[in-house]
Parts: C-alpha cells; sequence; structure tokens
C-alpha cells in the first residue's frame, strides 16, 4: 500500500471501540527519503469492527487530528517516530528551491521572516526589516510577464492589487464566457434595473454581530466596502459602473408567514417525507431555532465570536486548536421569475428575508425573496431554493433540469397556492456548485489536519505558481475569503521578487485600513465605509 506520508511519516488507524493494548502493527521497513514510501500492516491480535485508515502527525491522538480521515473514531495503531533520511530530503529540498526561484532578493512568506501562515499573515510583512532591492532590480522586476489562471474574485483582486504596484505585464487567463467566478447574478429579463435578477453564489455581506445586547463590526468582510469604494473612485466618471449597496430585509423568524402569506399551502403530491434535518434512521427532526440553539452552545461564545469579528485571522490561529471537522459543501440554487411580485400582495405580504421550506418540502431548503424594488412593477425573480444539504445536493446534481425545476415550481404551488402556478413565466436558472467544471462546489471547508497540512503550502511558491482563490483563505467563504487570498497571493509575488515596499504598500492599503496590524489601528476607517454603506 502506497500513501502520501506527512511531515513525520506516520500513519493512524480507528477503529469503532479502544484497545488498550493497540492491536495493529505499523511500519516502514526503509529510510524515508522521498514524499512516496510503503506502509506495512500488521494485524497482532483480531479487532472488532471495520479499520478506516487516515494520516496524518505521529503525534495525532484521534482521526479528527489527521489530514485526511474516513471516520472519527478512536485510535488504535500508530507507528512509531520515522527516521528520516534528512540529508536526502535536505538536497531535494534545495533543488527544489533553486527550481522556485533564483533571485536573490526572493522573501519566502514562512516562519522564518516573521510569517504565521496560520492567522495574521499580514503582521509579518508590515514589520520586515529587509532593504527593498535596486531600482534596477525593482524596475526588472516589475516588467515580469504574470499569468493569473481564473477571473473569479481573487484573480480580479489579484490583478488589481499587482497593477496598482506597478507591475506592467500582468494578463488574466479566464476559461469560461463570463467575469466573477462564483459570483454570478442571473438576469431572468432584461438588465439590472429592469429587476428581474437573483443572486446564485454569494448573495449578502454581514456587516455586524450583535452578542451580549453589544454590536461588533465584522472585521473582515469590510474588504468588500473597501474595494467597492476603490471601483467606485476608479469608474467615477462613467455613473453605469458606480456600485450602490442594498439593504437586506431579514425577517426575525425563521418560518414563513402563516400558511406561507395565503390561504392555500399544502404539500407536493406524493413526495411528502421526512425533514432535511431528520436522523436517517426515523427519530424525529429538531426545528430550526433548537438546531440554532445547540449550534450557538457549541460554539465558544461569547468572548470567541466577538474576537472573530474583531480580527478572523488571530481567532482562527486559535479555532485550528479547538475545532473538530468541517465537510466540503456543494449547493443547489433555482431561481424562478413569475409575471408580478405576487408575494408581496398576500394577505400576509413578505418582504425579503430567506426562509426555511419546512418539512412538507424536503430538498428545497430556503426560500428567499429579493430585498429590492419592494411593491414595484413588472416581472420578479424568486430564488425558490437553495439547499446545501449533501443530502440533497447530490440527488439534484444527479437528476435532470427540467425535473429539479418542475419539482421546485410544485413547491411554490403548495406554498403560495395556484397564483405561483398562473404567473409563472417559464423562465428560470439553476446553479449546482458540483456541475460547474470550474467550480467543482461551492464553498471548500476542510478538516483541521488538512488546515494545518495545506496552508503553509499555499504561502510557498511551487515552480512559479502561487495558489489563491477562497479555498486557500482561513474562512473558505463569502466574498471577503476570496478577496483575502488574491491580497495574499499578491504580496507573496511581490516579495519572490524582492519588492518588499510594495509588498507592505498592499497590506497598508488593503488589510491595515480596517483591522489592526502590527502596532497600528485603523478602527475609524470602519466606522466610515459602514456609515457610508448605511446610507447607500
Amino acid at each position: 500500500m502506497k500513501l502520501w506520508p506527512a511531515a513525520l511519516g506516520s500513519l493512524a488507524l480507528a477503529a469503532a471501540q479502544y484497545v488498550n493494548t493497540l492491536s495493529i502493527r505499523i511500519e516502514t521497513r526503509v529510510p524515508l527519503n522521498s514524499r512516496l514510501c510503503n506502509i506495512y500492516v500488521d494485524h497482532v491480535q483480531p479487532v472488532e469492527g471495520a479499520i478506516d485508515f487516515t494520516y496524518g502527525s505521529c503525534e495525532q491522538l484521534s482521526s479528527s487530528d489527521s489530514h485526511h480521515f474516513i471516520t472519527t473514531n478512536v485510535l488504535v495503531g500508530r507507528s512509531q517516530k520515522q527516521h528520516l533520511d534528512l540529508d536526502t530530503m535536505a538536497r531535494r529540498r534545495h533543488a527544489r528551491l533553486s527550481r522556485r526561484s533564483n533571485d536573490p532578493n526572493s522573501i519566502l512568506m514562512d516562519n522564518s521572516t516573521g510569517v504565521d501562515v496560520w492567522g495574521p499573515w499580514f503582521d509579518g510583512v508590515e514589520v520586515l526589516k529587509n532593504a527593498e532591492c535596486s531600482a534596477v532590480d525593482a524596475a526588472a522586476a516589475r516588467r515580469k510577464s504574470i499569468a493569473i489562471v481564473g477571473a473569479g474574485m481573487s484573480g480580479l483582486m489579484a490583478y488589481l492589487c499587482l497593477t496598482q504596484q506597478g507591475l506592467s505585464s500582468v494578463s488574466i487567463i479566464e476559461g469560461g464566457h463570463r467575469l466573477g467566478g462564483r459570483v454570478q447574478t442571473v438576469y431572468l429579463s432584461g438588465g439590472p434595473f429592469d429587476y428581474s435578477y437573483q443572486e446564485m453564489g454569494p448573495m449578502r455581506v454581514p456587516m455586524t454581530l450583535t452578542v451580549a445586547n453589544q454590536t461588533y463590526n465584522m472585521s473582515d468582510h469590510q474588504l468588500v466596502f473597501q474595494l467597492v469604494e476603490e471601483m467606485n473612485r476608479l469608474n467615477e466618471a462613467d455613473d453605469g459602473l458606480q456600485i450602490n449597496f442594498i439593504n437586506w430585509l431579514e425577517a426575525g423568524g425563521r418560518q414563513l408567514p402563516h400558511e406561507g402569506g395565503s390561504n392555500r399551502v399544502g404539500e407536493i403530491d406524493g413526495q411528502r417525507g421526512r425533514p432535511d434535518n431528520q436522523g436517517a434512521a426515523g427519530q424525529p427532526g429538531l426545528s430550526m431555532e433548537e438546531i440554532f440553539d445547540t449550534v450557538n452552545k457549541a460554539l465558544p461564545c461569547k468572548d470567541f465570536c466577538v474576537e472573530m469579528a474583531n480580527n478572523m485571522f488571530t481567532a482562527h490561529r486559535k479555532w485550528l486548536e479547538a475545532i473538530s471537522t468541517l465537510p466540503y459543501t456543494s449547493a443547489c440554487k433555482v431561481a424562478l421569475e413569475f409575471e408580478t411580485r405576487f408575494w408581496e400582495h398576500l394577505d400576509e405580504p413578505i418582504y425579503g428575508s430567506c426562509y426555511v421550506a419546512g418539512p412538507d418540502y424536503p430538498g428545497i431548503g430556503s426560500i428567499c425573496y429579493p430585498s429590492y424594488n419592494i411593491n414595484g412593477t413588472g416581472p420578479g425573480a424568486l430564488l425558490a431554493s437553495y439547499v446545501s444539504n449533501p443530502e440533497w445536493t447530490d440527488k439534484w446534481i444527479a437528476m435532470n433540469e427540467s425535473e429539479h425545476v418542475r419539482y421546485v415550481l410544485d413547491a411554490m404551488v403548495g406554498i403560495h397556492g395556484d397564483v405561483a402556478q398562473e404567473q409563472y413565466t417559464g423562465k428560470f436558472r439553476r446553479v449546482c456548485g458540483a456541475l460547474d467544471p470550474l467550480e467543482g462546489a461551492s464553498w471548500a471547508d476542510p478538516t483541521v489536519g488538512q488546515h494545518q497540512l495545506y496552508l503553509p503550502e499555499y504561502f510557498k511558491t511551487h515552480h512559479n505558481m502561487i495558489f489563491i482563490g477562497e479555498h486557500t483563505s482561513y474562512t473558505h467563504a463569502w466574498i471577503a475569503s476570496a478577496l483575502e487570498s488574491g491580497i495574499r497571493g499578491s504580496v507573496q509575488l511581490l516579495l519572490e521578487l524582492g519588492l518588499v515596499d510594495e509588498a507592505k504598500a498592499t497590506v497598508e492599503k488593503w488589510m491595515a485600513r480596517w483591522i489592526e496590524v502590527a502596532t497600528h489601528s485603523f478602527n475609524g476607517f470602519v466606522s466610515s465605509v459602514l456609515a457610508r454603506t448605511n446610507a447607500a
């Protein structure tokens, strides 16, 4: 059996029950001198139940600490610490680094330069003591040909950062037919000012968090507002390119108004099933309020939530040591267009917000009503289904588009009555992240072990390549994660080229204006951005 070993070349196994005397012997039989080796597994004595393999550090005590795992049971076997052929590995590492860069001005982003790759990496950049390379070298570095693969938010942000620091030969290569990546607005009729559109990617940007009756700014999301401010400044001569925020309307409850706003509420014929949140064994499902209450009790709030709001990066550094596991997540969204915004004219009008469809409509997830053009005329688009439950997303991506849309429309008729069928225009859009060959998922939530394995690698340059994207960030979601990764990748490239002043300037511009960096505080800017955003 061949595995890619971790830094200490270990393999851990998990089983259903703990065994005081380890029942499994794991060994390698030759010194490790590469990243590939044979692992030998012997049964010292029988073990009841299935055995699952994980790999990670020799210090791991459970499979949740691993870099890759299948289950989360108790450790029953572990190898001895392996004796690495350090000379061979050092020679190979030196060869890799030599191929990586021959530039004597190149600066690594790792512990040797004071950069914390598991937390606020920008602090280390801010206090770098290295001297800027010579004027001749700097001029040559700015002329280097740079290719950005992918015109998502990360790639676009990296392009902006690099070109604003004087790099003159930067190109973007995009495999799709549009810009923005997973930020995707679909227009079912007309354009932006016809108000029949829906967001099939990120829909909203959280600004604040309220804990114990006190409100805190969500600091990392200020990146989005700062970028909008910058784009509006660059495009001030063109009113058509100005970006204005729309207030997101959020209802207090999570359930639809009584009987879906009308007198006709039913279920999809022949489709009644257990709620999405009900256990597979048929146990009664929890209400949404009970689920949220359980989650909130598991979180180390309030102190941690406040720290997360103030500085996601330092909070992430601590959270790595406490969190258990997180799944990779895909999602499916279905938008439907109707002749009018009928939901705003029912007996119990619905204005904005997202609501849980409820147990009578399995696989629908949330229904999101537009927060814009309230009481407007003309067609309206409804996000009639937003589901990220893997049990259902796997089913939907296996179903053809027309059947999926028909199911969602039937649910809208069941919830709102015949008016939904009568006013449906036949226009729709379905987006499932797993079906897009340029995406593969809606967002990434790796395990702690994977975090610890991959994060340091993202801060390294591999064969002249730097990896960015929301999957390389800490939070793995929202627009802010993608923007932060684009900034980090740009800083990394600038340091590779020896452009220290430019790297510091990028950190100062894009990170230090909204979060505490090194010894500086810029809270005043956050308040001004929020004030302008609220006014918009």
